[in-house]
């Protein structure tokens, strides 16, 4: 279908980074990339948050492609998750924040998240339930997908998307008893982000009639 046709049109994007943020910094060791847990303040010295930042090129270009840059407009957007279910994971709810800070790294940070800390300050955009699915399920097999698109911070979202290239997320508890256990970037089934747009309508503006001299 030419660009010209279509209508709205779908971009996924793969994360560059996942980190787990412990109340020490951040987990180290293959575990430290292969999951992207968010566990509540209940659970001690495993209580952490997840920062996922994705690199935006592909999908935009696709999107470029597709409606020609700057033509476009977002309508949609979804973070995927695949389930990693281990031994501990419980059910519960998790926030999810977008932040404009995409600089920072995640070598410094340490749990709790703040979302209006000096660093990664970030406006709440959704929100996910986690529910355990089965017991050692492997990756992939369940997959949670977050809508971001309903709440305040949902628009600036869209805008920072559509002005840069690279987006951060963070993944904070919602519920003190929660271990949402999800694939991080080196799991063979990580986080997505999925982006819908559609063609950006111009308005019109009608031109009245010029009205006839009387007695004509």
């Amino acid at each position: 279908m030419c660009a010209g046709a279509q209508q709205s049109a779908e971009a996924t994007s793969k994360p560059s980074t996942t980190s787990i943020i412990l109340q020490n910094g951040p987990k180290t060791g293959d575990n430290g990339a292969k999951y992207l847990n968010v566990e509540g303040k209940s659970k001690g010295k495993y209580a952490s948050y997840g920062l996922v930042r994705f690199d935006l090129t592909a999908a935009k270009a696709e999107l470029d492609k597709m409606f020609s840059a700057g033509k476009y407009q977002i309508t949609g957007i979804a973070l995927n998750l695949s389930q990693s279910i281990a031994g501990f994971s419980a059910a519960g709810g998790v926030n999810i924040y977008y932040t404009p800070d995409d600089s920072t790294a995640a070598t410094g940070l340490k749990y709790p998240y703040n979302p209006s800390g000096p660093s990664l300050k970030g406006l709440q955009v959704g929100s996910c339930k986690f529910a355990v699915s089965a017991a050692h399920s492997p990756a992939g097999k369940t997959r949670d997908i977050c809508d971001l698109t309903k709440l305040a911070g949902s628009k600036e979202l869209a805008n920072h998307i559509m002005q840069r290239k690279t987006l951060t997320l963070i993944l904070a508890e919602a519920d003190p008893n929660v271990a949402a256990t999800w694939a991080g970037k080196e799991n063979g089934a990580p986080p997505l982000l999925s982006l819908k747009a559609s063609p950006t309508v111009k308005a019109t503006t009608k031109t009245a009639p010029a009205k006839k001299p009387a007695g004509k």
